[in-house]
């Protein structure tokens, strides 16, 4: 009981004085318990005001961590470990390429970077139902629906980067036309409900919104108190 006591307390401590800290390193231990997530993303968003990034390809690594500079006391980076589906070694991979080339511009500039052979079409759903191409594609329909295009449209550029090389000697152009990006594919845009359940297939839980949001401003015409 002293023992457990003990460990109440420093932890305690932590929580209070590091929270951002506290919450960063707990999240990561849970990574892969959603339902623990959920609480301590309550705890924190609820109890200790803190806020999260979403989940951001051209900014999150594995592991929740805090914000550098000021905002790391209170503004947390969403960890692409948790999003299901994903994977350390895929995530790992997706790092190490904006590492190297600066970040992503675009889902067809990201699936011709990474390593596909640790991440595949699967890893690249799983990112965008979570949200984590928002900062590329607002419209996450069109993102989902141009994933096989992007992978074909990556595998294209690889194979003429092979043949570059008999072409710069010969002094012509191996490329041409065929590395513009083409346009995403026309999707219907999501619902508030599609995207949430979608985003909640991914994560756990509803990171962006809840499904009422969709309805609330009929609902507040006749019922305009929050409970």
């Amino acid at each position: 009981a002293a023992a457990y006591s003990l460990l109440a307390y420093h932890t305690g401590w932590l929580k209070v004085h590091y929270t951002a800290e506290f919450f960063a390193a707990n999240m990561t231990n849970e990574l892969s318990d959603t339902d623990k997530l959920k609480v301590l993303l309550n705890d924190a968003t609820k109890n200790f005001k803190l806020k999260f990034e979403p989940p951001n390809v051209n900014s999150g690594v594995y592991r929740f961590e805090p914000m550098p500079g000021a905002e790391g006391r209170t503004l947390l980076r969403y960890g692409l470990g948790a999003i299901k589906g994903t994977g350390q070694g895929a995530i790992e991979a997706i790092v190490a390429a904006r590492e190297e080339g600066g970040p992503f511009t675009s889902l067809f500039n990201f699936c011709a970077r990474v390593d596909k052979g640790r991440v595949n079409k699967r890893v690249v759903e799983a990112l965008i139902k979570a949200g984590a191409f928002d900062s590329l594609h607002a419209d996450r329909a069109t993102t989902l629906a141009s994933v096989g295009l992007a992978f074909d449209w990556a595998e294209t550029q690889a194979a003429h980067e092979l043949q570059g090389g008999l072409f710069d000697m010969l002094g012509g152009d191996a490329h041409g036309s065929h590395t513009q990006e083409p346009p995403l594919v026309a999707a219907t845009p999501w619902s508030v409900r599609e995207t949430l359940a979608l985003e909640k297939t991914a994560l756990g839980f509803y990171l962006s919104g809840h499904l009422f949001d969709q309805d609330e401003a009929e609902v507040r015409r006749f019922c305009r108190l929050r409970v």
